[in-house]
């Protein structure tokens, strides 16, 4: 039976099957998101981030980390539905390994330690024969970090916000279509584009300005 050290915080007993549970905080990133990934074979680039906070209010500061804070997300490449935790990401999962490893590997050396750090004298007590047991160092725990993302977004549908590579077509949250979102964006931007080249224009002129 494992005895658990750092991990035991995190132990919410046994299900059913009779395997361990475990409830383990993800940590958000600088701007209060957390990384998920789609495992749809095909599902291209997969990684993309979600907000703390569902529905958080503009300039309301995420929290530092979460616990599963819905039932189900959707992938924003391809609209794949599946449960919160079935978006883990490589990364999360092997950082969450690596503490499991560590703690059974701690267990394991108390074993070894009780077990053979004894002395046992022969019946004659001419002869004393000494076991001892010196653990060696423990698994290293990894360590992980949200990759950047080029593009925050808010739904304009149920208000939650995310990060992704390029252009999603679904919001994460509600699985609402957002192509509109990344259209204004990208308008946007070509107008502040535009804008910013007519000043260049006016200022040196439209010679100069072609060689900006």
């Amino acid at each position: 039976m494992v005895e658990w050290h750092e991990m035991r915080d995190f132990h919410k007993g046994k299900d059913e099957e009779g395997h361990d549970h475990f409830a383990i905080p993800l940590k958000a990133d600088e701007e209060g998101m957390i990384g998920r990934e789609c495992h749809q074979e095909g599902c291209q680039p997969k990684y993309f981030k979600i907000s703390s906070v569902s529905n958080m209010e503009e300039g309301q500061k995420s929290r530092p980390e979460v616990k599963d804070p819905v039932e189900h997300l959707y992938c924003p490449y391809c609209g794949h539905q599946d449960g919160f935790q079935e978006f883990i990401t490589g990364s999360q999962l092997e950082w969450i390994q690596s503490m499991l490893f560590k703690d059974v590997a701690k267990t394991i050396q108390s074993m070894f330690k009780n077990t053979f750090n004894l002395s046992t004298p022969s019946n004659n007590s001419l002869v004393k024969v000494t076991l001892h047991y010196e653990p060696g160092p423990l698994p290293s725990v990894r360590q992980y970090a949200e990759k950047e993302l080029k593009r925050s977004l808010k739904c304009d549908k149920c208000g939650g916000g995310y990060a992704v590579y390029g252009i999603a077509m679904f919001c994460p949250w509600c699985g609402a279509g957002n192509l509109s979102i990344h259209l204004d964006r990208s308008v946007a931007i070509i107008c502040s584009l535009i804008d910013y080249y007519k000043k260049i224009v006016e200022q040196v002129g439209k010679k100069q300005a072609i060689n900006f």
